[in-house]
């Protein structure tokens, strides 16, 4: 089941980017290319947003709702030195949000999080 909803994640991660690709005409040096991505992911946003609250001191700090279907949520410790980028499929399985971590590092200089004027 674990390896189904990682495929499912990246599988429709995957359409929603080529579909976003498609609408607009891609550079000439941009090109396809199949990356290995490991998500983890766990049912509800509530429920990603307490894990990296226990477990990083991290909240929410952009949210951006990319269709019906998706919203990506960044999130970033008070001091600004780790970040999460979290993927979020609403209604994905039995009414719940399949929430899922794209990407997740630190940043020492306590750049993870930057606007810009």
């Amino acid at each position: 089941m674990k390896n189904f909803l990682i495929f499912l994640a990246a599988a429709s991660l995957s359409g929603f980017f080529y579909g976003q690709a498609q609408a607009q005409q891609a550079p000439e040096d941009m090109f396809t290319d199949t990356l290995p991505l490991m998500v983890h992911c766990v049912m509800g946003l509530g429920r990603m947003t307490d894990l990296l609250e226990q477990d990083f001191s991290e909240k929410p700090v952009m949210y951006s709702d990319m269709s019906d279907a998706i919203s990506l949520i960044f999130f970033t410790n008070k001091s600004r030195t780790t970040g999460t980028l979290v993927v979020n499929y609403h209604n994905k399985g039995n009414g719940k949000d399949l929430s899922c971590i794209l990407f997740g590092g630190e940043s020492p200089e306590g750049f993870s999080f930057l606007t810009t004027p």
